[in-house]
Protein backbone atom coordinates (compact mmCIF):
# COMPACT_ATOMS: atom_id res chain seq x y z
CA UNK A 1 0.00 0.00 0.00
CA UNK A 2 1.81 3.57 -0.96
CA UNK A 3 2.62 5.98 1.71
CA UNK A 4 0.96 9.50 1.98
CA UNK A 5 3.30 12.21 1.49
CA UNK A 6 3.13 12.80 5.32
CA UNK A 7 4.19 9.46 5.89
CA UNK A 8 6.78 9.99 3.98
CA UNK A 9 7.70 12.52 5.39
CA UNK A 10 7.98 11.43 8.83
CA UNK A 11 10.03 8.49 7.26
CA UNK A 12 12.92 10.71 6.13
CA UNK A 13 12.84 12.61 8.83
CA UNK A 14 13.53 10.02 11.24
CA UNK A 15 16.38 8.84 9.04
CA UNK A 16 17.47 12.28 9.06
CA UNK A 17 18.02 12.20 12.66
CA UNK A 18 19.40 9.09 12.94
CA UNK A 19 22.18 9.88 10.81
CA UNK A 20 22.68 13.26 12.50
CA UNK A 21 22.99 11.63 15.90
CA UNK A 22 25.38 9.01 14.58
CA UNK A 23 27.44 11.67 13.24
CA UNK A 24 27.64 14.29 15.50
CA UNK A 25 30.08 12.19 18.37
CA UNK A 26 32.72 11.72 15.95
CA UNK A 27 35.92 10.38 17.51
CA UNK A 28 38.74 13.63 18.20
CA UNK A 29 40.53 12.63 15.08
CA UNK A 30 37.62 13.17 13.00
CA UNK A 31 35.80 16.46 14.39
CA UNK A 32 37.87 18.91 12.94
CA UNK A 33 37.55 16.81 9.44
CA UNK A 34 33.89 16.21 9.43
CA UNK A 35 32.41 19.24 10.88
CA UNK A 36 31.68 20.77 7.38
CA UNK A 37 30.49 17.02 5.99
CA UNK A 38 28.02 17.23 8.78
CA UNK A 39 26.66 20.64 8.20
CA UNK A 40 26.07 20.04 4.65
CA UNK A 41 24.23 16.02 5.22
CA UNK A 42 21.56 18.18 8.16
CA UNK A 43 21.40 20.68 5.60
CA UNK A 44 20.63 18.61 2.33
CA UNK A 45 18.46 16.51 4.81
CA UNK A 46 16.13 19.23 5.95
CA UNK A 47 15.53 20.31 2.25
CA UNK A 48 14.76 16.85 1.31
CA UNK A 49 12.55 16.67 4.50
CA UNK A 50 10.75 20.23 3.59
CA UNK A 51 8.76 19.19 0.68
CA UNK A 52 7.67 15.69 1.75
CA UNK A 53 5.99 16.33 5.50
CA UNK A 54 3.29 18.71 6.27
CA UNK A 55 5.91 20.05 9.26
CA UNK A 56 7.96 21.38 6.67
CA UNK A 57 7.67 25.15 8.65
CA UNK A 58 9.90 23.21 11.74
CA UNK A 59 12.83 22.36 9.43
CA UNK A 60 12.33 25.77 7.85
CA UNK A 61 13.09 27.44 11.18
CA UNK A 62 15.91 24.73 12.12
CA UNK A 63 17.24 25.86 8.83
CA UNK A 64 17.10 29.29 9.60
CA UNK A 65 19.52 28.54 12.49
CA UNK A 66 21.92 27.10 10.55
CA UNK A 67 22.30 30.48 8.22
CA UNK A 68 24.94 32.99 10.04
CA UNK A 69 27.06 29.28 10.07
CA UNK A 70 26.38 29.11 6.37
CA UNK A 71 27.62 32.31 6.64
CA UNK A 72 30.53 32.13 8.77
CA UNK A 73 31.29 29.10 6.14
CA UNK A 74 31.41 30.93 2.94
CA UNK A 75 33.58 33.76 4.61
CA UNK A 76 36.63 31.87 6.19
CA UNK A 77 36.72 29.89 2.83
CA UNK A 78 39.87 31.40 1.02
CA UNK A 79 40.12 31.94 -2.42
CA UNK A 80 43.53 31.02 -2.72
CA UNK A 81 43.29 28.18 -0.65
CA UNK A 82 43.40 25.38 -2.65
CA UNK A 83 45.94 23.27 -3.92
CA UNK A 84 47.97 22.73 -6.96
CA UNK A 85 47.49 19.75 -8.92
CA UNK A 86 50.57 18.57 -10.89
CA UNK A 87 50.09 17.15 -14.26
CA UNK A 88 52.38 14.29 -15.24
CA UNK A 89 54.76 15.43 -18.08
CA UNK A 90 54.59 19.10 -17.04
CA UNK A 91 57.47 20.72 -14.70
CA UNK A 92 56.70 23.34 -12.31
CA UNK A 93 59.04 25.28 -10.21
CA UNK A 94 58.01 27.53 -6.86
CA UNK A 95 58.30 31.03 -5.60
CA UNK A 96 58.02 32.70 -2.99
CA UNK A 97 59.42 35.82 -1.18
CA UNK A 98 58.72 38.97 -1.49
CA UNK A 99 56.03 38.79 -4.33
CA UNK A 100 54.77 42.32 -5.26
CA UNK A 101 52.98 43.30 -8.82
CA UNK A 102 57.06 44.78 -9.55
CA UNK A 103 58.76 41.72 -8.90
CA UNK A 104 56.58 39.37 -10.25
CA UNK A 105 55.94 41.72 -13.23
CA UNK A 106 59.84 41.95 -14.11
CA UNK A 107 60.25 37.60 -13.40
CA UNK A 108 57.25 36.98 -15.40
CA UNK A 109 58.59 39.14 -18.04
CA UNK A 110 61.90 37.61 -18.14
CA UNK A 111 61.00 33.77 -17.73
CA UNK A 112 58.03 34.25 -20.28
CA UNK A 113 60.06 36.04 -22.83
CA UNK A 114 59.28 34.92 -26.38
CA UNK A 115 62.73 34.65 -27.42
CA UNK A 116 62.71 31.42 -25.48
CA UNK A 117 61.45 28.09 -26.81
CA UNK A 118 58.71 26.34 -25.50
CA UNK A 119 58.85 26.71 -21.75
CA UNK A 120 56.74 23.63 -20.23
CA UNK A 121 56.76 24.59 -16.98
CA UNK A 122 54.25 26.07 -15.03
CA UNK A 123 55.31 28.43 -12.25
CA UNK A 124 53.31 28.30 -8.66
CA UNK A 125 53.50 31.81 -6.51
CA UNK A 126 53.45 31.32 -2.54
CA UNK A 127 52.29 33.92 -0.56
CA UNK A 128 50.73 34.70 2.78
CA UNK A 129 49.12 37.66 1.46
CA UNK A 130 46.30 37.93 -1.18
CA UNK A 131 47.23 39.24 -3.91
CA UNK A 132 45.80 42.97 -4.98
CA UNK A 133 43.75 43.80 -7.95
CA UNK A 134 46.42 44.96 -10.36
CA UNK A 135 48.57 41.62 -9.58
CA UNK A 136 45.54 39.53 -9.75
CA UNK A 137 44.99 40.58 -13.51
CA UNK A 138 48.75 39.98 -14.28
CA UNK A 139 47.48 36.40 -12.62
CA UNK A 140 44.91 35.78 -14.97
CA UNK A 141 46.72 37.29 -18.11
CA UNK A 142 49.14 34.64 -17.65
CA UNK A 143 46.63 31.78 -16.51
CA UNK A 144 48.49 28.79 -18.78
CA UNK A 145 51.52 29.07 -17.10
CA UNK A 146 51.00 30.78 -13.51
CA UNK A 147 49.15 29.90 -10.30
CA UNK A 148 48.98 31.54 -7.45
CA UNK A 149 48.25 30.07 -3.88
CA UNK A 150 47.96 32.02 -0.45
CA UNK A 151 50.22 30.17 2.13
CA UNK A 152 53.54 30.57 4.22
CA UNK A 153 56.61 28.21 2.85
CA UNK A 154 57.58 28.14 7.04
CA UNK A 155 54.25 26.08 6.85
CA UNK A 156 54.66 22.64 6.02
CA UNK A 157 50.86 22.53 5.18
CA UNK A 158 50.94 25.19 2.68
CA UNK A 159 54.31 23.21 1.31
CA UNK A 160 52.23 20.50 0.84
CA UNK A 161 49.70 22.59 -0.96
CA UNK A 162 52.27 23.95 -3.98
CA UNK A 163 53.55 20.06 -4.17
CA UNK A 164 57.40 21.08 -3.41
CA UNK A 165 58.56 17.83 -3.25
CA UNK A 166 58.18 17.31 -6.87
CA UNK A 167 58.97 20.57 -7.81
CA UNK A 168 62.01 21.27 -10.17
CA UNK A 169 63.15 24.31 -8.08
CA UNK A 170 62.15 26.83 -5.29
CA UNK A 171 63.11 30.54 -6.31
CA UNK A 172 63.18 32.93 -3.18
CA UNK A 173 62.92 36.94 -3.86
CA UNK A 174 64.23 39.22 -2.02
CA UNK A 175 63.38 42.91 -1.98
CA UNK A 176 66.01 44.89 -3.23
CA UNK A 177 64.36 48.18 -1.63
CA UNK A 178 64.28 47.37 2.03
CA UNK A 179 65.16 49.54 4.98
CA UNK A 180 66.98 46.80 6.44
CA UNK A 181 68.92 44.28 4.05
CA UNK A 182 70.42 42.29 7.04
CA UNK A 183 66.65 41.78 8.27
CA UNK A 184 65.36 40.49 4.52
CA UNK A 185 68.16 38.39 4.18
CA UNK A 186 67.57 36.68 7.71
CA UNK A 187 63.84 36.09 6.24
CA UNK A 188 65.43 34.69 3.06
CA UNK A 189 67.18 32.16 5.25
CA UNK A 190 64.36 31.30 7.44
CA UNK A 191 62.61 30.14 3.90
CA UNK A 192 65.13 28.32 2.91
CA UNK A 193 65.62 26.06 6.12
CA UNK A 194 61.87 25.74 6.65
CA UNK A 195 62.01 24.32 2.86
CA UNK A 196 64.78 22.12 3.10
CA UNK A 197 63.37 20.36 6.55
CA UNK A 198 60.64 19.23 4.64
CA UNK A 199 62.38 18.40 1.28
CA UNK A 200 65.88 18.35 1.57
CA UNK A 201 66.88 17.52 -2.39
CA UNK A 202 64.87 20.09 -3.64
CA UNK A 203 67.14 23.06 -5.46
CA UNK A 204 66.91 26.53 -4.00
CA UNK A 205 67.92 29.53 -5.77
CA UNK A 206 67.70 32.71 -3.36
CA UNK A 207 68.40 36.69 -3.53
CA UNK A 208 70.95 37.81 -0.74
CA UNK A 209 71.02 41.57 -0.28
CA UNK A 210 74.20 41.37 1.49
CA UNK A 211 77.19 39.48 0.88
CA UNK A 212 78.14 38.51 4.14
CA UNK A 213 74.42 36.86 5.02
CA UNK A 214 75.86 33.87 2.09
CA UNK A 215 77.81 32.31 4.45
CA UNK A 216 74.83 31.33 7.20
CA UNK A 217 73.61 29.36 4.06
CA UNK A 218 76.74 26.68 4.60
CA UNK A 219 75.72 26.27 7.93
CA UNK A 220 72.37 24.18 6.28
CA UNK A 221 73.03 20.80 6.60
CA UNK A 222 70.85 20.09 2.96
CA UNK A 223 72.41 22.76 1.40
CA UNK A 224 74.23 21.73 -1.49
CA UNK A 225 76.25 24.03 -4.44
CA UNK A 226 76.68 21.11 -6.01
CA UNK A 227 73.42 20.06 -6.69
CA UNK A 228 72.51 23.33 -7.52
CA UNK A 229 71.49 25.10 -4.84
CA UNK A 230 72.53 28.87 -5.77
CA UNK A 231 72.28 32.25 -3.60
CA UNK A 232 72.51 35.75 -5.94
CA UNK A 233 73.59 38.48 -4.03
CA UNK A 234 72.58 42.00 -5.82
CA UNK A 235 75.36 44.01 -4.02
CA UNK A 236 78.12 41.40 -5.32
CA UNK A 237 77.00 41.74 -8.88
CA UNK A 238 75.99 45.38 -9.27
CA UNK A 239 79.67 45.84 -7.21
CA UNK A 240 81.45 43.42 -9.22
CA UNK A 241 80.07 44.82 -12.31
CA UNK A 242 81.92 47.90 -11.77
CA UNK A 243 85.09 46.38 -10.69
CA UNK A 244 85.36 45.03 -14.55
CA UNK A 245 84.18 48.10 -15.66
CA UNK A 246 87.47 49.62 -14.13
CA UNK A 247 89.32 46.97 -16.26
CA UNK A 248 87.40 47.03 -19.47
CA UNK A 249 84.86 50.15 -19.96
CA UNK A 250 81.71 49.06 -20.78
CA UNK A 251 81.74 45.61 -19.42
CA UNK A 252 78.93 45.97 -17.20
CA UNK A 253 76.66 47.39 -19.52
CA UNK A 254 77.49 44.71 -21.96
CA UNK A 255 76.90 41.85 -19.30
CA UNK A 256 73.60 43.71 -18.12
CA UNK A 257 72.44 43.42 -21.74
CA UNK A 258 73.36 39.95 -22.29
CA UNK A 259 71.71 38.68 -18.96
CA UNK A 260 68.05 40.34 -19.52
CA UNK A 261 65.97 39.58 -22.43
CA UNK A 262 64.61 42.12 -25.01
CA UNK A 263 62.99 41.57 -27.93
CA UNK A 264 64.66 43.27 -31.13
CA UNK A 265 63.83 46.55 -32.59
CA UNK A 266 64.34 47.00 -35.91
CA UNK A 267 65.52 50.76 -36.84
CA UNK A 268 66.15 51.60 -40.61
CA UNK A 269 68.84 54.71 -39.41
CA UNK A 270 72.62 54.16 -39.81
CA UNK A 271 73.02 55.52 -35.93
CA UNK A 272 74.98 54.44 -33.28
CA UNK A 273 71.55 53.22 -31.76
CA UNK A 274 70.45 50.83 -34.41
CA UNK A 275 73.72 48.73 -33.65
CA UNK A 276 73.44 49.25 -29.64
CA UNK A 277 70.00 47.71 -29.97
CA UNK A 278 71.37 44.87 -32.49
CA UNK A 279 73.82 43.92 -29.30
CA UNK A 280 71.22 44.14 -26.62
CA UNK A 281 68.94 42.17 -28.43
CA UNK A 282 70.95 39.26 -27.91
CA UNK A 283 70.91 36.88 -25.27
CA UNK A 284 73.05 34.37 -23.32
CA UNK A 285 72.06 30.64 -23.02
CA UNK A 286 73.59 27.20 -21.99
CA UNK A 287 73.44 24.30 -24.53
CA UNK A 288 74.81 21.17 -24.87
CA UNK A 289 76.44 20.69 -27.61
CA UNK A 290 76.64 17.84 -30.34
CA UNK A 291 78.76 14.73 -30.25
CA UNK A 292 79.34 16.12 -33.68
CA UNK A 293 82.62 18.40 -32.36
CA UNK A 294 83.57 15.50 -30.15
CA UNK A 295 87.69 15.56 -30.73
CA UNK A 296 87.80 19.21 -32.41
CA UNK A 297 89.95 22.16 -30.92
CA UNK A 298 88.07 25.04 -28.81
CA UNK A 299 89.00 27.29 -31.67
CA UNK A 300 87.62 25.45 -34.56
CA UNK A 301 84.53 25.02 -33.07
CA UNK A 302 84.15 28.53 -32.28
CA UNK A 303 84.57 28.68 -35.96
CA UNK A 304 82.02 26.43 -36.79
CA UNK A 305 79.45 28.09 -34.59
CA UNK A 306 80.13 31.79 -35.79
CA UNK A 307 80.39 31.03 -39.24
CA UNK A 308 77.26 28.26 -39.82
CA UNK A 309 74.97 28.86 -36.82
CA UNK A 310 75.43 32.40 -36.13
CA UNK A 311 76.22 32.19 -32.63
CA UNK A 312 79.25 33.34 -30.55
CA UNK A 313 80.89 30.63 -28.16
CA UNK A 314 82.17 31.67 -24.87
CA UNK A 315 83.02 28.67 -22.96
CA UNK A 316 82.59 25.10 -22.77
CA UNK A 317 82.17 23.45 -19.25
CA UNK A 318 83.12 20.03 -18.85
CA UNK A 319 81.72 17.86 -15.93
CA UNK A 320 83.85 14.77 -14.77
CA UNK A 321 82.16 11.75 -13.29
CA UNK A 322 81.96 12.91 -9.72
CA UNK A 323 80.28 15.66 -10.88
CA UNK A 324 82.98 18.26 -10.40
CA UNK A 325 82.86 21.70 -13.07
CA UNK A 326 86.01 22.54 -14.98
Amino acid sequence: MALSRQSHGLVCFTFTLLISNSWNCPSDKEKSGSHNSIKLVNLLSIFISTWLTAAGFIHLAMFASYVPEIIELIGNRKKYGGSYSAVSGRKHIVVCGHITLESVSNFLKDFLHKDRDDVNVEIVFLHNISPNLELEALFKRHFTQVEFYQGSVLNPHDLARVKIESADACLILANKYCADPDAEDASNIMRVISIKNYHPKIRIITQMLQYHNKAHLLNIPSWNWKEGDDAICLAELKLGFIAQSCLAQGLSTMLANLFSMRSFIKIEEDTWQKYYLEGVSNEMYTEYLSSAFVGLSFPTVCELCFVKLKLLMIAIEYKSANRESR
